[in-house]
C-alpha cells in the first residue's frame, strides 16, 4: 500500500517509515518544501497518488502561543489536517495525530 506520511522527518514520522516499509509499504515522506499542507491543491495532488495517509505533521507553537482555546491555535495545529481529510475521502486508511499536552 502507498501511505503518504507527513511529518515524515519528524520524531513520529522517522519511526513510522522503517515500520511501513519492513510491513511491504511505500513510504511516500515529501519534505515541507515539497509539500505545503496549507495549499489544498497541493494536498489533494499528494493523497491522490497513496491508498493511505498517515498524518503526523505538526508544529508545537512556542509557549506564548500555547493556549487552550482551541480556536486560537495557529493554523498549522488545526488548520492543515481539515484540507487533508476533505481530500482524503477514497483512502483505504487515514491515521492523525493531535498534539496534547499544556495547552498545545
Amino acid at each position: 500500500m502507498r501511505v503518504l506520511v507527513t511529518g515524515g522527518s519528524g520524531v513520529l514520522g522517522r519511526a513510522a517509515i522503517p515500520r511501513l516499509a519492513g510491513a511491504g509499504h511505500e513510504a511516500l515522506a515529501p519534505r515541507r518544501v515539497h509539500l505545503d499542507l496549507f495549499d489544498p491543491p497541493a494536498v489533494r495532488r499528494a493523497v491522490s497518488a497513496a491508498e493511505a495517509v498517515m498524518y503526523l505533521a505538526m508544529r508545537v507553537p512556542p509557549p506564548a502561543f500555547r493556549t487552550r482555546d482551541s480556536s486560537r491555535r495557529p493554523a498549522g495545529v488545526r488548520g492543515c489536517k481539515h484540507g487533508t481529510l476533505a481530500a482524503s475521502a477514497d483512502l483505504r486508511l487515514l491515521a492523525i495525530t493531535e498534539p496534547i499536552g499544556d495547552g498545545v
